[in-house]
């Protein structure tokens, strides 16, 4: 499979290209999957500190959700992966109820002075069970 050649070419939802879907995953790529969601809180914090309004309300590709609207959705999408695992550790067959994703990068919140992470801790880390995934069988979060 050969990358695109021209922003034309590529399909601009998916910036990094298309997610990898690969399962079970080598206990050393899981590793690396989860020290990256780690990561991504501080990541986040360093790529938007000092950005403008302006530049936070500048969408990052055409027809497409502001950098303020990206990171607000990174948040969200941690917060509800936090309760999935929850559900996931916790019951036989739990149901994974989906979200609005449009209508929650819409919500007032978006805007308000400080709450550009809101889904950090004190220590700008992801609240999501880190430790819990790590220590779970593979099994378990496959299957």
């Amino acid at each position: 499979m050969t990358s695109p050649s021209t922003a034309s070419e590529q399909d601009l939802r998916y910036p990094i290209g298309p997610s990898d879907m690969t399962t079970p995953l080598a206990a050393g790529v899981r590793a690396q999957r989860i020290d990256a969601i780690a990561a991504a809180p501080a990541q986040l914090r360093l790529a938007v500190a000092g950005l403008s309004d302006e530049q936070l309300d500048t969408p990052y590709r055409p027809g497409g959700w502001t950098v303020r609207q990206t990171v607000h959705h990174v948040a969200d999408s941690h917060m509800n992966a936090f309760v999935r695992f929850r559900l996931g550790l916790t019951e036989d067959n739990p149901t994974i109820k989906p979200y609005d994703e449009k209508a929650w990068s819409e919500l007032p919140d978006i805007n308000q002075p400080g709450c550009l992470l809101p889904w950090t801790n004190q220590t700008g880390s992801s609240p999501l069970p880190l430790t819990w995934i790590s220590a779970s069988s593979a099994t378990r979060m496959a299957g």
